[in-house]
């Protein structure tokens, strides 16, 4: 390229630099393309040979699948017979399951069920080249400095090893949104697969049943302890409220009623029966009362009608009047017989009376026997009530004490049940799970997968490449074409000069993978003239005609031609430019 002295920068006004990120120049990507197409097909090439080398040394591995069913089942006899509190398995429960068949729990019970300690096959060393067990040991630096002549592990370190080992080719996985869990295993025999598959499913199931049963055990361990506290706190509550009882004078009469409070309900019907008497005794003793005052000799008294004594004078007295009334009638009102039956009938009466007044003074006496029993039982309701209420009063603390010796004796009644029922259930052998798809021998390995192992390979082979390729791109530091001038140096270029080789004579050394090798005979000094139409003519024109632009005003000019490095073709650009402007 030619750059004279007095070249003024110039920028093309027709290329928008604002828009250039908006769009893929896809001319440049063919180009990038092409000149690293080999870098990234080396690549490609290399991580395939790598895969290739990696599916012939590695060694195939077997998978055996078996399927747990976390049962629902709503049968009365397993829900009667199952754990009490027991939840419904819900999706936390599931996933839960997922990672218990995950760990080392079922790991270590695998091993020691099959004895895997001692299975050659299972504990000897894996022979792939590019396994992970390889890779780990290559990364463990201390082991290349440890002793040759260390101690063998010890059992223990042998069967955490054969644990690590089962609990790592374990894969299990939720089926959909369902309660199935497909549980597999990888192995490199297919026979063992299928063993320590089908050992993780029954593991898993006696590890459920074992869980039940201690976690039964444990629960009727504390409910015995917890009854015999319960035991003991309602036979102190109950003494409290016994002695509470005898202290306070609580004696009870049957059916929770205090013989206090019995005692007042007695005495207050009694007070209201003697009110009942009282009044009538009143009664009676004023109705006699008031017969004597009117000295009424008809009037009609219940005890007089049952007295004898009363029925033979009121008899008597009765004979006399009607003898009197005769005789008076034939006789006359003063005739001696008359007078001495008036007289009769007056001593009759007489008697009569005072016998009403021996039933008066009898009502009397009952009356005030009737009052002062009254008295003396509203004095003992009094009596009575103040006890009741003391008594109410002192209720409160003992229904308080009560409660609390029914509290606890409740809850000892309760704990003794579940007590009993976990003594039962530790007899169940019942598991909320069941294998539906047993273990079975794989056909074929199901790793590696050749073709896919290859292609993957090949595709990150040629992501590297192209990882590299483009840092090649961003490395790069020539100009390749005129555009690549404008955008780094902002000047306007003025062409491209192809390479030319001064090797005519012999040309066996001209260079035929080199597009810009020019090699069609002639010399390098005179090829301006022998070639004038080529590329090479084109460019000194150019700068020609550019030189002319830019330094119209001046008559005499000086052309200086330069380079970066030595051996660029200076001298062979100046004598051609020489003479094209001779030629000119």
């Amino acid at each position: 390229m030619l750059s004279p002295d007095k070249l003024t920068p110039r920028i093309d006004p027709s290329r928008d630099t604002g828009n250039e990120a908006d769009f893929i120049d896809f001319d440049k990507l063919i180009a990038i393309a092409r000149r690293q197409w080999r870098m990234v097909a080396a690549c490609g090439f290399a991580f395939a040979i790598l895969g290739i080398v990696y599916v012939l040394t590695s060694v195939p591995v077997y998978t055996a699948d078996t399927s747990v069913l976390i049962d629902r089942s709503d049968s009365q006899v397993i829900n009667q017979l199952a754990a009490f509190g027991q939840m419904d398995d819900d999706e936390g429960t599931v996933l839960s399951q997922v990672e218990l068949l995950k760990s080392d729990t079922i790991a270590y019970a695998v091993v020691d069920k099959l004895k895997l300690v001692d299975n050659p096959e299972f504990m000897g060393p894996k022979s792939s080249l590019f396994s992970v067990s390889t890779l780990k040991s290559f990364m463990n630096f201390r082991s290349w400095f440890a002793d040759d002549a260390a101690v063998a592990p010890d059992p223990e370190m042998r069967r955490r090893g054969a644990a690590e080992t089962v609990a790592g080719n374990i894969d299990v996985e939720r089926v959909g949104r369902s309660y199935v869990l497909d549980v597999s295993y990888t192995a490199q025999s297919p026979d063992l697969a299928r063993d320590i598959a089908a050992a993780i499913a029954d593991v898993y199931l006696v590890d459920k049943l074992n869980s039940k049963y201690e976690a039964t055990r444990r629960a009727g361990q504390w409910l015995q302890e917890r009854i015999e506290e319960l035991r003991q706190q309602a036979l102190d509550t109950d003494l409290a409220v016994q002695k509470f009882r005898s202290e306070h004078g609580l004696v009870e009469a049957g059916s929770g009623t205090l013989i206090s409070e019995q005692q007042l309900s007695e005495i207050n019907t009694q007070l209201i029966n003697a009110q009942a008497e009282t009044a009538k005794a009143e009664a009676r003793y004023a109705r006699v009362k008031s017969i004597i005052d009117a000295k009424q000799t008809d009037a009609i008294v219940t005890d007089v009608l049952d007295s004898s004594i009363s029925n033979d004078l009121r008899k008597k007295y009765l004979e006399a009047s009607k003898l009197e009334t005769e005789i008076e009638a034939r006789l006359g009102p003063d005739h001696v017989q008359a007078v001495r039956l008036r007289a009769e009938m007056e001593e009759y009466k007489r008697l009569m009376f005072d016998e009403l007044n021996r039933i008066a003074e009898s009502y009397q006496s009952e009356l005030q026997v009737a009052k002062s029993r009254e008295n003396s039982l509203r004095d003992s309701v009094t009596q009575a009530t103040g006890v009741a209420a003391s008594a109410g009063e002192t209720q409160v603390q003992l229904r308080e004490l009560e409660r609390t010796r029914d509290t606890y004796k409740n809850l000892y009644q309760s704990f003794l049940t579940r007590y009993q029922e976990a003594i039962q259930q530790q007899s169940f052998p019942i598991t909320a799970a069941r294998i539906i798809t047993t273990a079975e021998t794989p056909t074929k390995p199901s790793a590696p997968k050749r073709a896919l192992v290859v292609a993957f390979a090949m595709f990150v082979g040629c992501a590297f490449g192209s990882g590299v390729a483009a840092f090649r791109e961003f490395r790069d530091r020539f100009f390749r074409t005129g555009d690549d001038v404008r955008d780094v140096l902002d000047v306007e270029s003025l062409g491209v000069m192809p390479l030319i080789e001064n090797n005519v004579d012999d040309p066996t050394l001209v260079d035929p993978s080199n597009p810009r090798s020019i090699a069609r005979g002639g010399k390098t000094t005179t090829y301006v003239e022998e070639h004038p139409l080529s590329a090479f003519a084109e460019t000194l024109r150019s700068a020609k005609i550019a030189i002319d632009l830019s330094a119209a005003d001046q008559r005499c000019k000086v052309i200086g031609v330069v380079s970066s490095l030595p051996g660029e073709g200076k001298s062979t650009t100046s004598i051609n430019f020489a003479k094209l402007l001779a030629m000119q």
